[in-house]
């Protein structure tokens, strides 16, 4: 939205250098949306952890021949906000996320001010019994998954990312010696206990060139083999 602002607003003020018509006075934004993805619990669903995230796209309705189409990323958390927003009449989607795919939001009535907007979703994996604690050499993740079973919710491989805030995802981490990583290939097992540790001897000065008062972020994902999507945990400092 951001971006579509901008170029708008460029393409006014070179207009006005060229002529000298006057300008229309149109109203600026006056309304923001915010909002969580959830599962049928009310749990928080995190975002996909590859580096582009999950997107929710929508269209004003209007007198348009084509709609625009414009999108807003989720958090890593699961959840969402734009201040930038028109009032208006909209529809709402997602599309290739890390749960099952969701009718669209239809005629959703933007107002002026703040507006709430939850999706209530059924994701092909979840991490839960999350800790992730440092001894005096490793970072150690423990962890279990919980599948909605058939072939949506086959894990092909888990991982564990580090990095300096809460974007840390598949393509935005350190380089770690050797890949927190563990090849699974199968329908987890709810009652399995999973471990992935980070060796702090062998990184190198992948951390300990960063002052000691440095907060590192880490977070935990799985990669759903059929859906071609990631769950993941909130990221943990």
């Amino acid at each position: 939205m951001k971006h579509y602002l901008y170029i708008l607003l460029s393409a006014v003020v070179l207009g006005g250098a060229f002529s000298s018509c006057g300008l229309d006075n149109y109203d600026g934004p006056d309304a923001q949306i915010h909002g969580k993805i959830v599962d049928k619990d009310g749990n928080l669903v995190p975002s996909d952890a590859t580096s582009s995230g999950v997107k929710i796209f929508y269209y004003e309705h209007g007198d348009y021949t084509s709609p625009t189409k414009q999108s807003m990323g989720l958090k890593s958390d699961g959840t969402f906000r734009n201040n930038v927003m028109f009032s208006g009449t909209y529809d709402f989607i997602i599309t290739d996320a890390n749960f099952k795919q969701i009718d669209t939001v239809k005629n959703f009535k933007v107002k002026p001010g703040d507006n709430e907007l939850n999706f209530v979703v059924e994701p092909y994996v979840t991490i839960h019994d999350l800790t992730i604690e440092q001894d005096e050499y490793n970072v150690v993740a423990r962890f279990k998954l919980s599948s909605i079973g058939n072939n949506t919710g086959k894990v092909s491989q888990i991982q564990m990312f580090a990095y300096l805030d809460g974007v840390v995802s598949f393509g935005t981490t350190f380089s770690l010696t050797p890949v927190p990583s563990k090849v699974l290939n199968k329908v987890p097992n709810p009652d399995k206990e999973e471990i992935l540790r980070i060796d702090l001897t062998k990184q190198g000065d992948t951390f300990s060139k960063y002052p000691t008062d440095t907060p590192f972020c880490f977070r935990v994902g799985a990669l759903i083999d059929a859906a071609s999507a990631t769950a993941a945990s909130p990221a943990a400092k």
